[in-house]
């Protein structure tokens, strides 16, 4: 396959996730919060207390979807915060949501791929993307992205699910994922495609040690991260080589 042949799959593909997070946004994050049990609510707390020490002014969070990460960043009180999604619905749904909770100064919301972000070189002192790296198509371009307009010397922190070790959380984990998660989600939104297309992207992401040799290829240094809920999910924090 040579390059324009890629790169044609590769728009593809990406349209077809655009499309399958428009086709569900309006149930999206009703259903994030019911079938994960507050598990991505409790998560994203958790990366925006470990994001406070760095005390960033501008943030750039990736994969945004209706904004609820950079709504959690926003009590870090930052100078300002972009916030970008693949998706035109999400972020139209985002838009409003800031917009009841009077943060629409604070936070702007733009329509971007990841692996061509519209900045400049620099541009931020720390990058959040929260449950949004496994549906890149291409990770490793796109980190090398997040890392150009990262900041000398500033922060990347990725949220993300693993796959439990442990056999008495890793099969029910699976069960639910691969199996309650696709019937529920599909039958409420009339889209089991798109959900059974989540709890895959789950199964292939490349967790813990192997997702920081991912990270070591893009620029990023003091790679770490943190296992929660029994590795259920993980944050990884790196920060951009000086």
């Amino acid at each position: 396959m040579d390059q324009a042949e890629s790169e044609i799959q590769s728009s593809k593909a990406e349209d077809h996730i655009c499309d399958m997070f428009d086709n569900v946004s309006e149930k999206y994050d009703f259903l994030n919060k019911i079938l994960s049990f507050g598990i991505g609510c409790v998560r994203r707390k958790a990366l925006t207390k470990r994001l406070k020490p760095f005390n960033p002014r501008y943030v750039l969070d990736i994969a945004t979807g209706t904004g609820d990460q950079a709504i959690k960043i926003a009590k870090l009180n930052p100078k300002s915060i972009m916030a970008v999604d693949i998706s035109k619905q999400m972020l139209l749904l985002g838009q409003k949501k800031i917009k009841r909770l009077k943060l629409d100064d604070l936070i702007k919301f733009k329509h971007a791929n990841c692996s061509e972000l519209p900045f400049e070189n620099e541009s931020f002192d720390a990058v959040t993307i929260s449950f949004g790296v496994r549906n890149f198509n291409d990770p490793l371009k796109a980190i090398k992205e997040v890392c150009r307009v990262t900041k000398n010397n500033g922060v990347l922190m990725v949220l993300e699910f693993g796959i439990p070790k442990n056999p008495f959380i890793r099969v029910p984990f699976l069960f639910h994922f691969t199996k309650l998660l696709p019937f529920v989600g599909g039958f409420l939104t009339g889209n089991r495609a798109a959900y059974s297309y989540l709890t895959n992207s789950v199964k292939k992401f490349p967790y813990g040690k192997d997702f920081l040799q991912l990270l070591s290829e893009t620029g990023f240094v003091d790679l770490e991260f943190q296992k929660c809920a029994l590795g259920i999910s993980y944050i990884y924090t790196a920060r951009k080589r000086e």
